[in-house]
């Protein structure tokens, strides 16, 4: 019981203050209504005319997934953002220079922006899982998507550890698969050999005198021969590019200025910067009275 009457007295003593202080403002705002609309409605003003001088841009995003379990995608996300560093420094030339794209396309990108499917950076992405990742263009000229699109993906494609380590990859893959089809050969040699055997009525034995099962040695041949073709659908993905296109850049057809929000956001910095200048005013004027 003690507890309960404690809380409602608390509740009502915090209320009371509430509505003091809402008073008080109000109080505040009533006799400087004028000198308050005026500083809302100039950072207002200011919000709206900072949002109308952004240059208007184009965006959109490219979805990628990527067959290399080596490939780490922290690695993609380092080198997007070297470009977006590049873009964000006005670098345009050196980005041209290394997706080999022309300057007046590459002059227009303002940034890029890699990140996975949980929307966290790119270059923080520790993990090996095969989920796809997005690369977001903001750029001034529509033009340079499709062409960015593709420099990007082959940029990203040319890593070098990655690129040897798949060549060292396709060298092994082609030599096992060279032993195994060279023992497939001296296997159908052997049941040749039984087939003729068969023919001229000889009784076919091995080495040993045992009977020979020809079973064994065709359950033999089958088992190489799915092991070769497992190594040529392995050895058919590490020639594919680590990474591959799902959706590409659609750019919308007219640009954007980017979120209205920086409108709110000055609209509130200038109702409580009004709301500082009321209560300084009017204390200031109660002082002098």
């Amino acid at each position: 019981m003690t507890d309960v009457y404690n809380t409602r007295n608390f509740l009502e003593d915090y209320f009371h203050i509430v509505r003091k202080s809402i008073a008080f403002f109000v109080s505040r705002i009533r006799r400087s209504i004028f000198s308050f609309l005026l500083i809302v409605l100039a950072f207002t003003a200011a919000g709206a005319a900072y949002w109308y001088r952004t240059t208007p841009y184009y965006e959109s995003e490219l979805s990628c997934a990527y067959s290399d379990p080596r490939a780490l995608r922290k690695t993609y996300g380092e080198m997007a953002q070297k470009l977006n560093l590049l873009a964000q420094s006005r670098s345009g030339a050196q980005i041209a220079r290394v997706l080999n794209l022309p300057f007046e396309q590459t002059e227009s990108i303002i940034s890029i922006d890699a990140k996975n499917r949980a929307g966290s950076p790119l270059f923080e992405d520790i993990t090996r899982e095969r989920y796809p990742v997005y690369f977001t263009l903001k750029a001034t000229d529509k033009a340079v998507f499709l062409p960015f699109q593709n420099a990007l993906v082959n940029y990203l494609n040319s890593d070098p550890f990655g690129a040897r380590l798949r060549r060292h990859a396709l060298t092994r893959l082609g030599l096992e698969i060279t032993f195994l089809e060279s023992d497939i050969s001296q296997v159908d040699s052997v049941i040749d050999a039984y087939t003729h055997a068969l023919r001229e009525g000889y009784p076919f034995k091995d080495s040993a005198d045992y009977s020979f099962n020809i079973r064994s040695i065709f359950a033999y041949k089958d088992t190489l021969q799915e092991r070769v073709a497992e190594l040529y659908e392995r050895k058919n993905l590490e020639s594919e590019p680590s990474l591959g296109i799902i959706h590409g850049f659609m750019p919308a057809d007219k640009p954007s200025r980017g979120s209205k929000k920086v409108i709110f956001a000055f609209a509130i910095l200038g109702f409580l910067m009004a709301m500082c200048w009321a209560i300084f005013r009017n204390h200031k004027r109660e002082n002098n009275v």
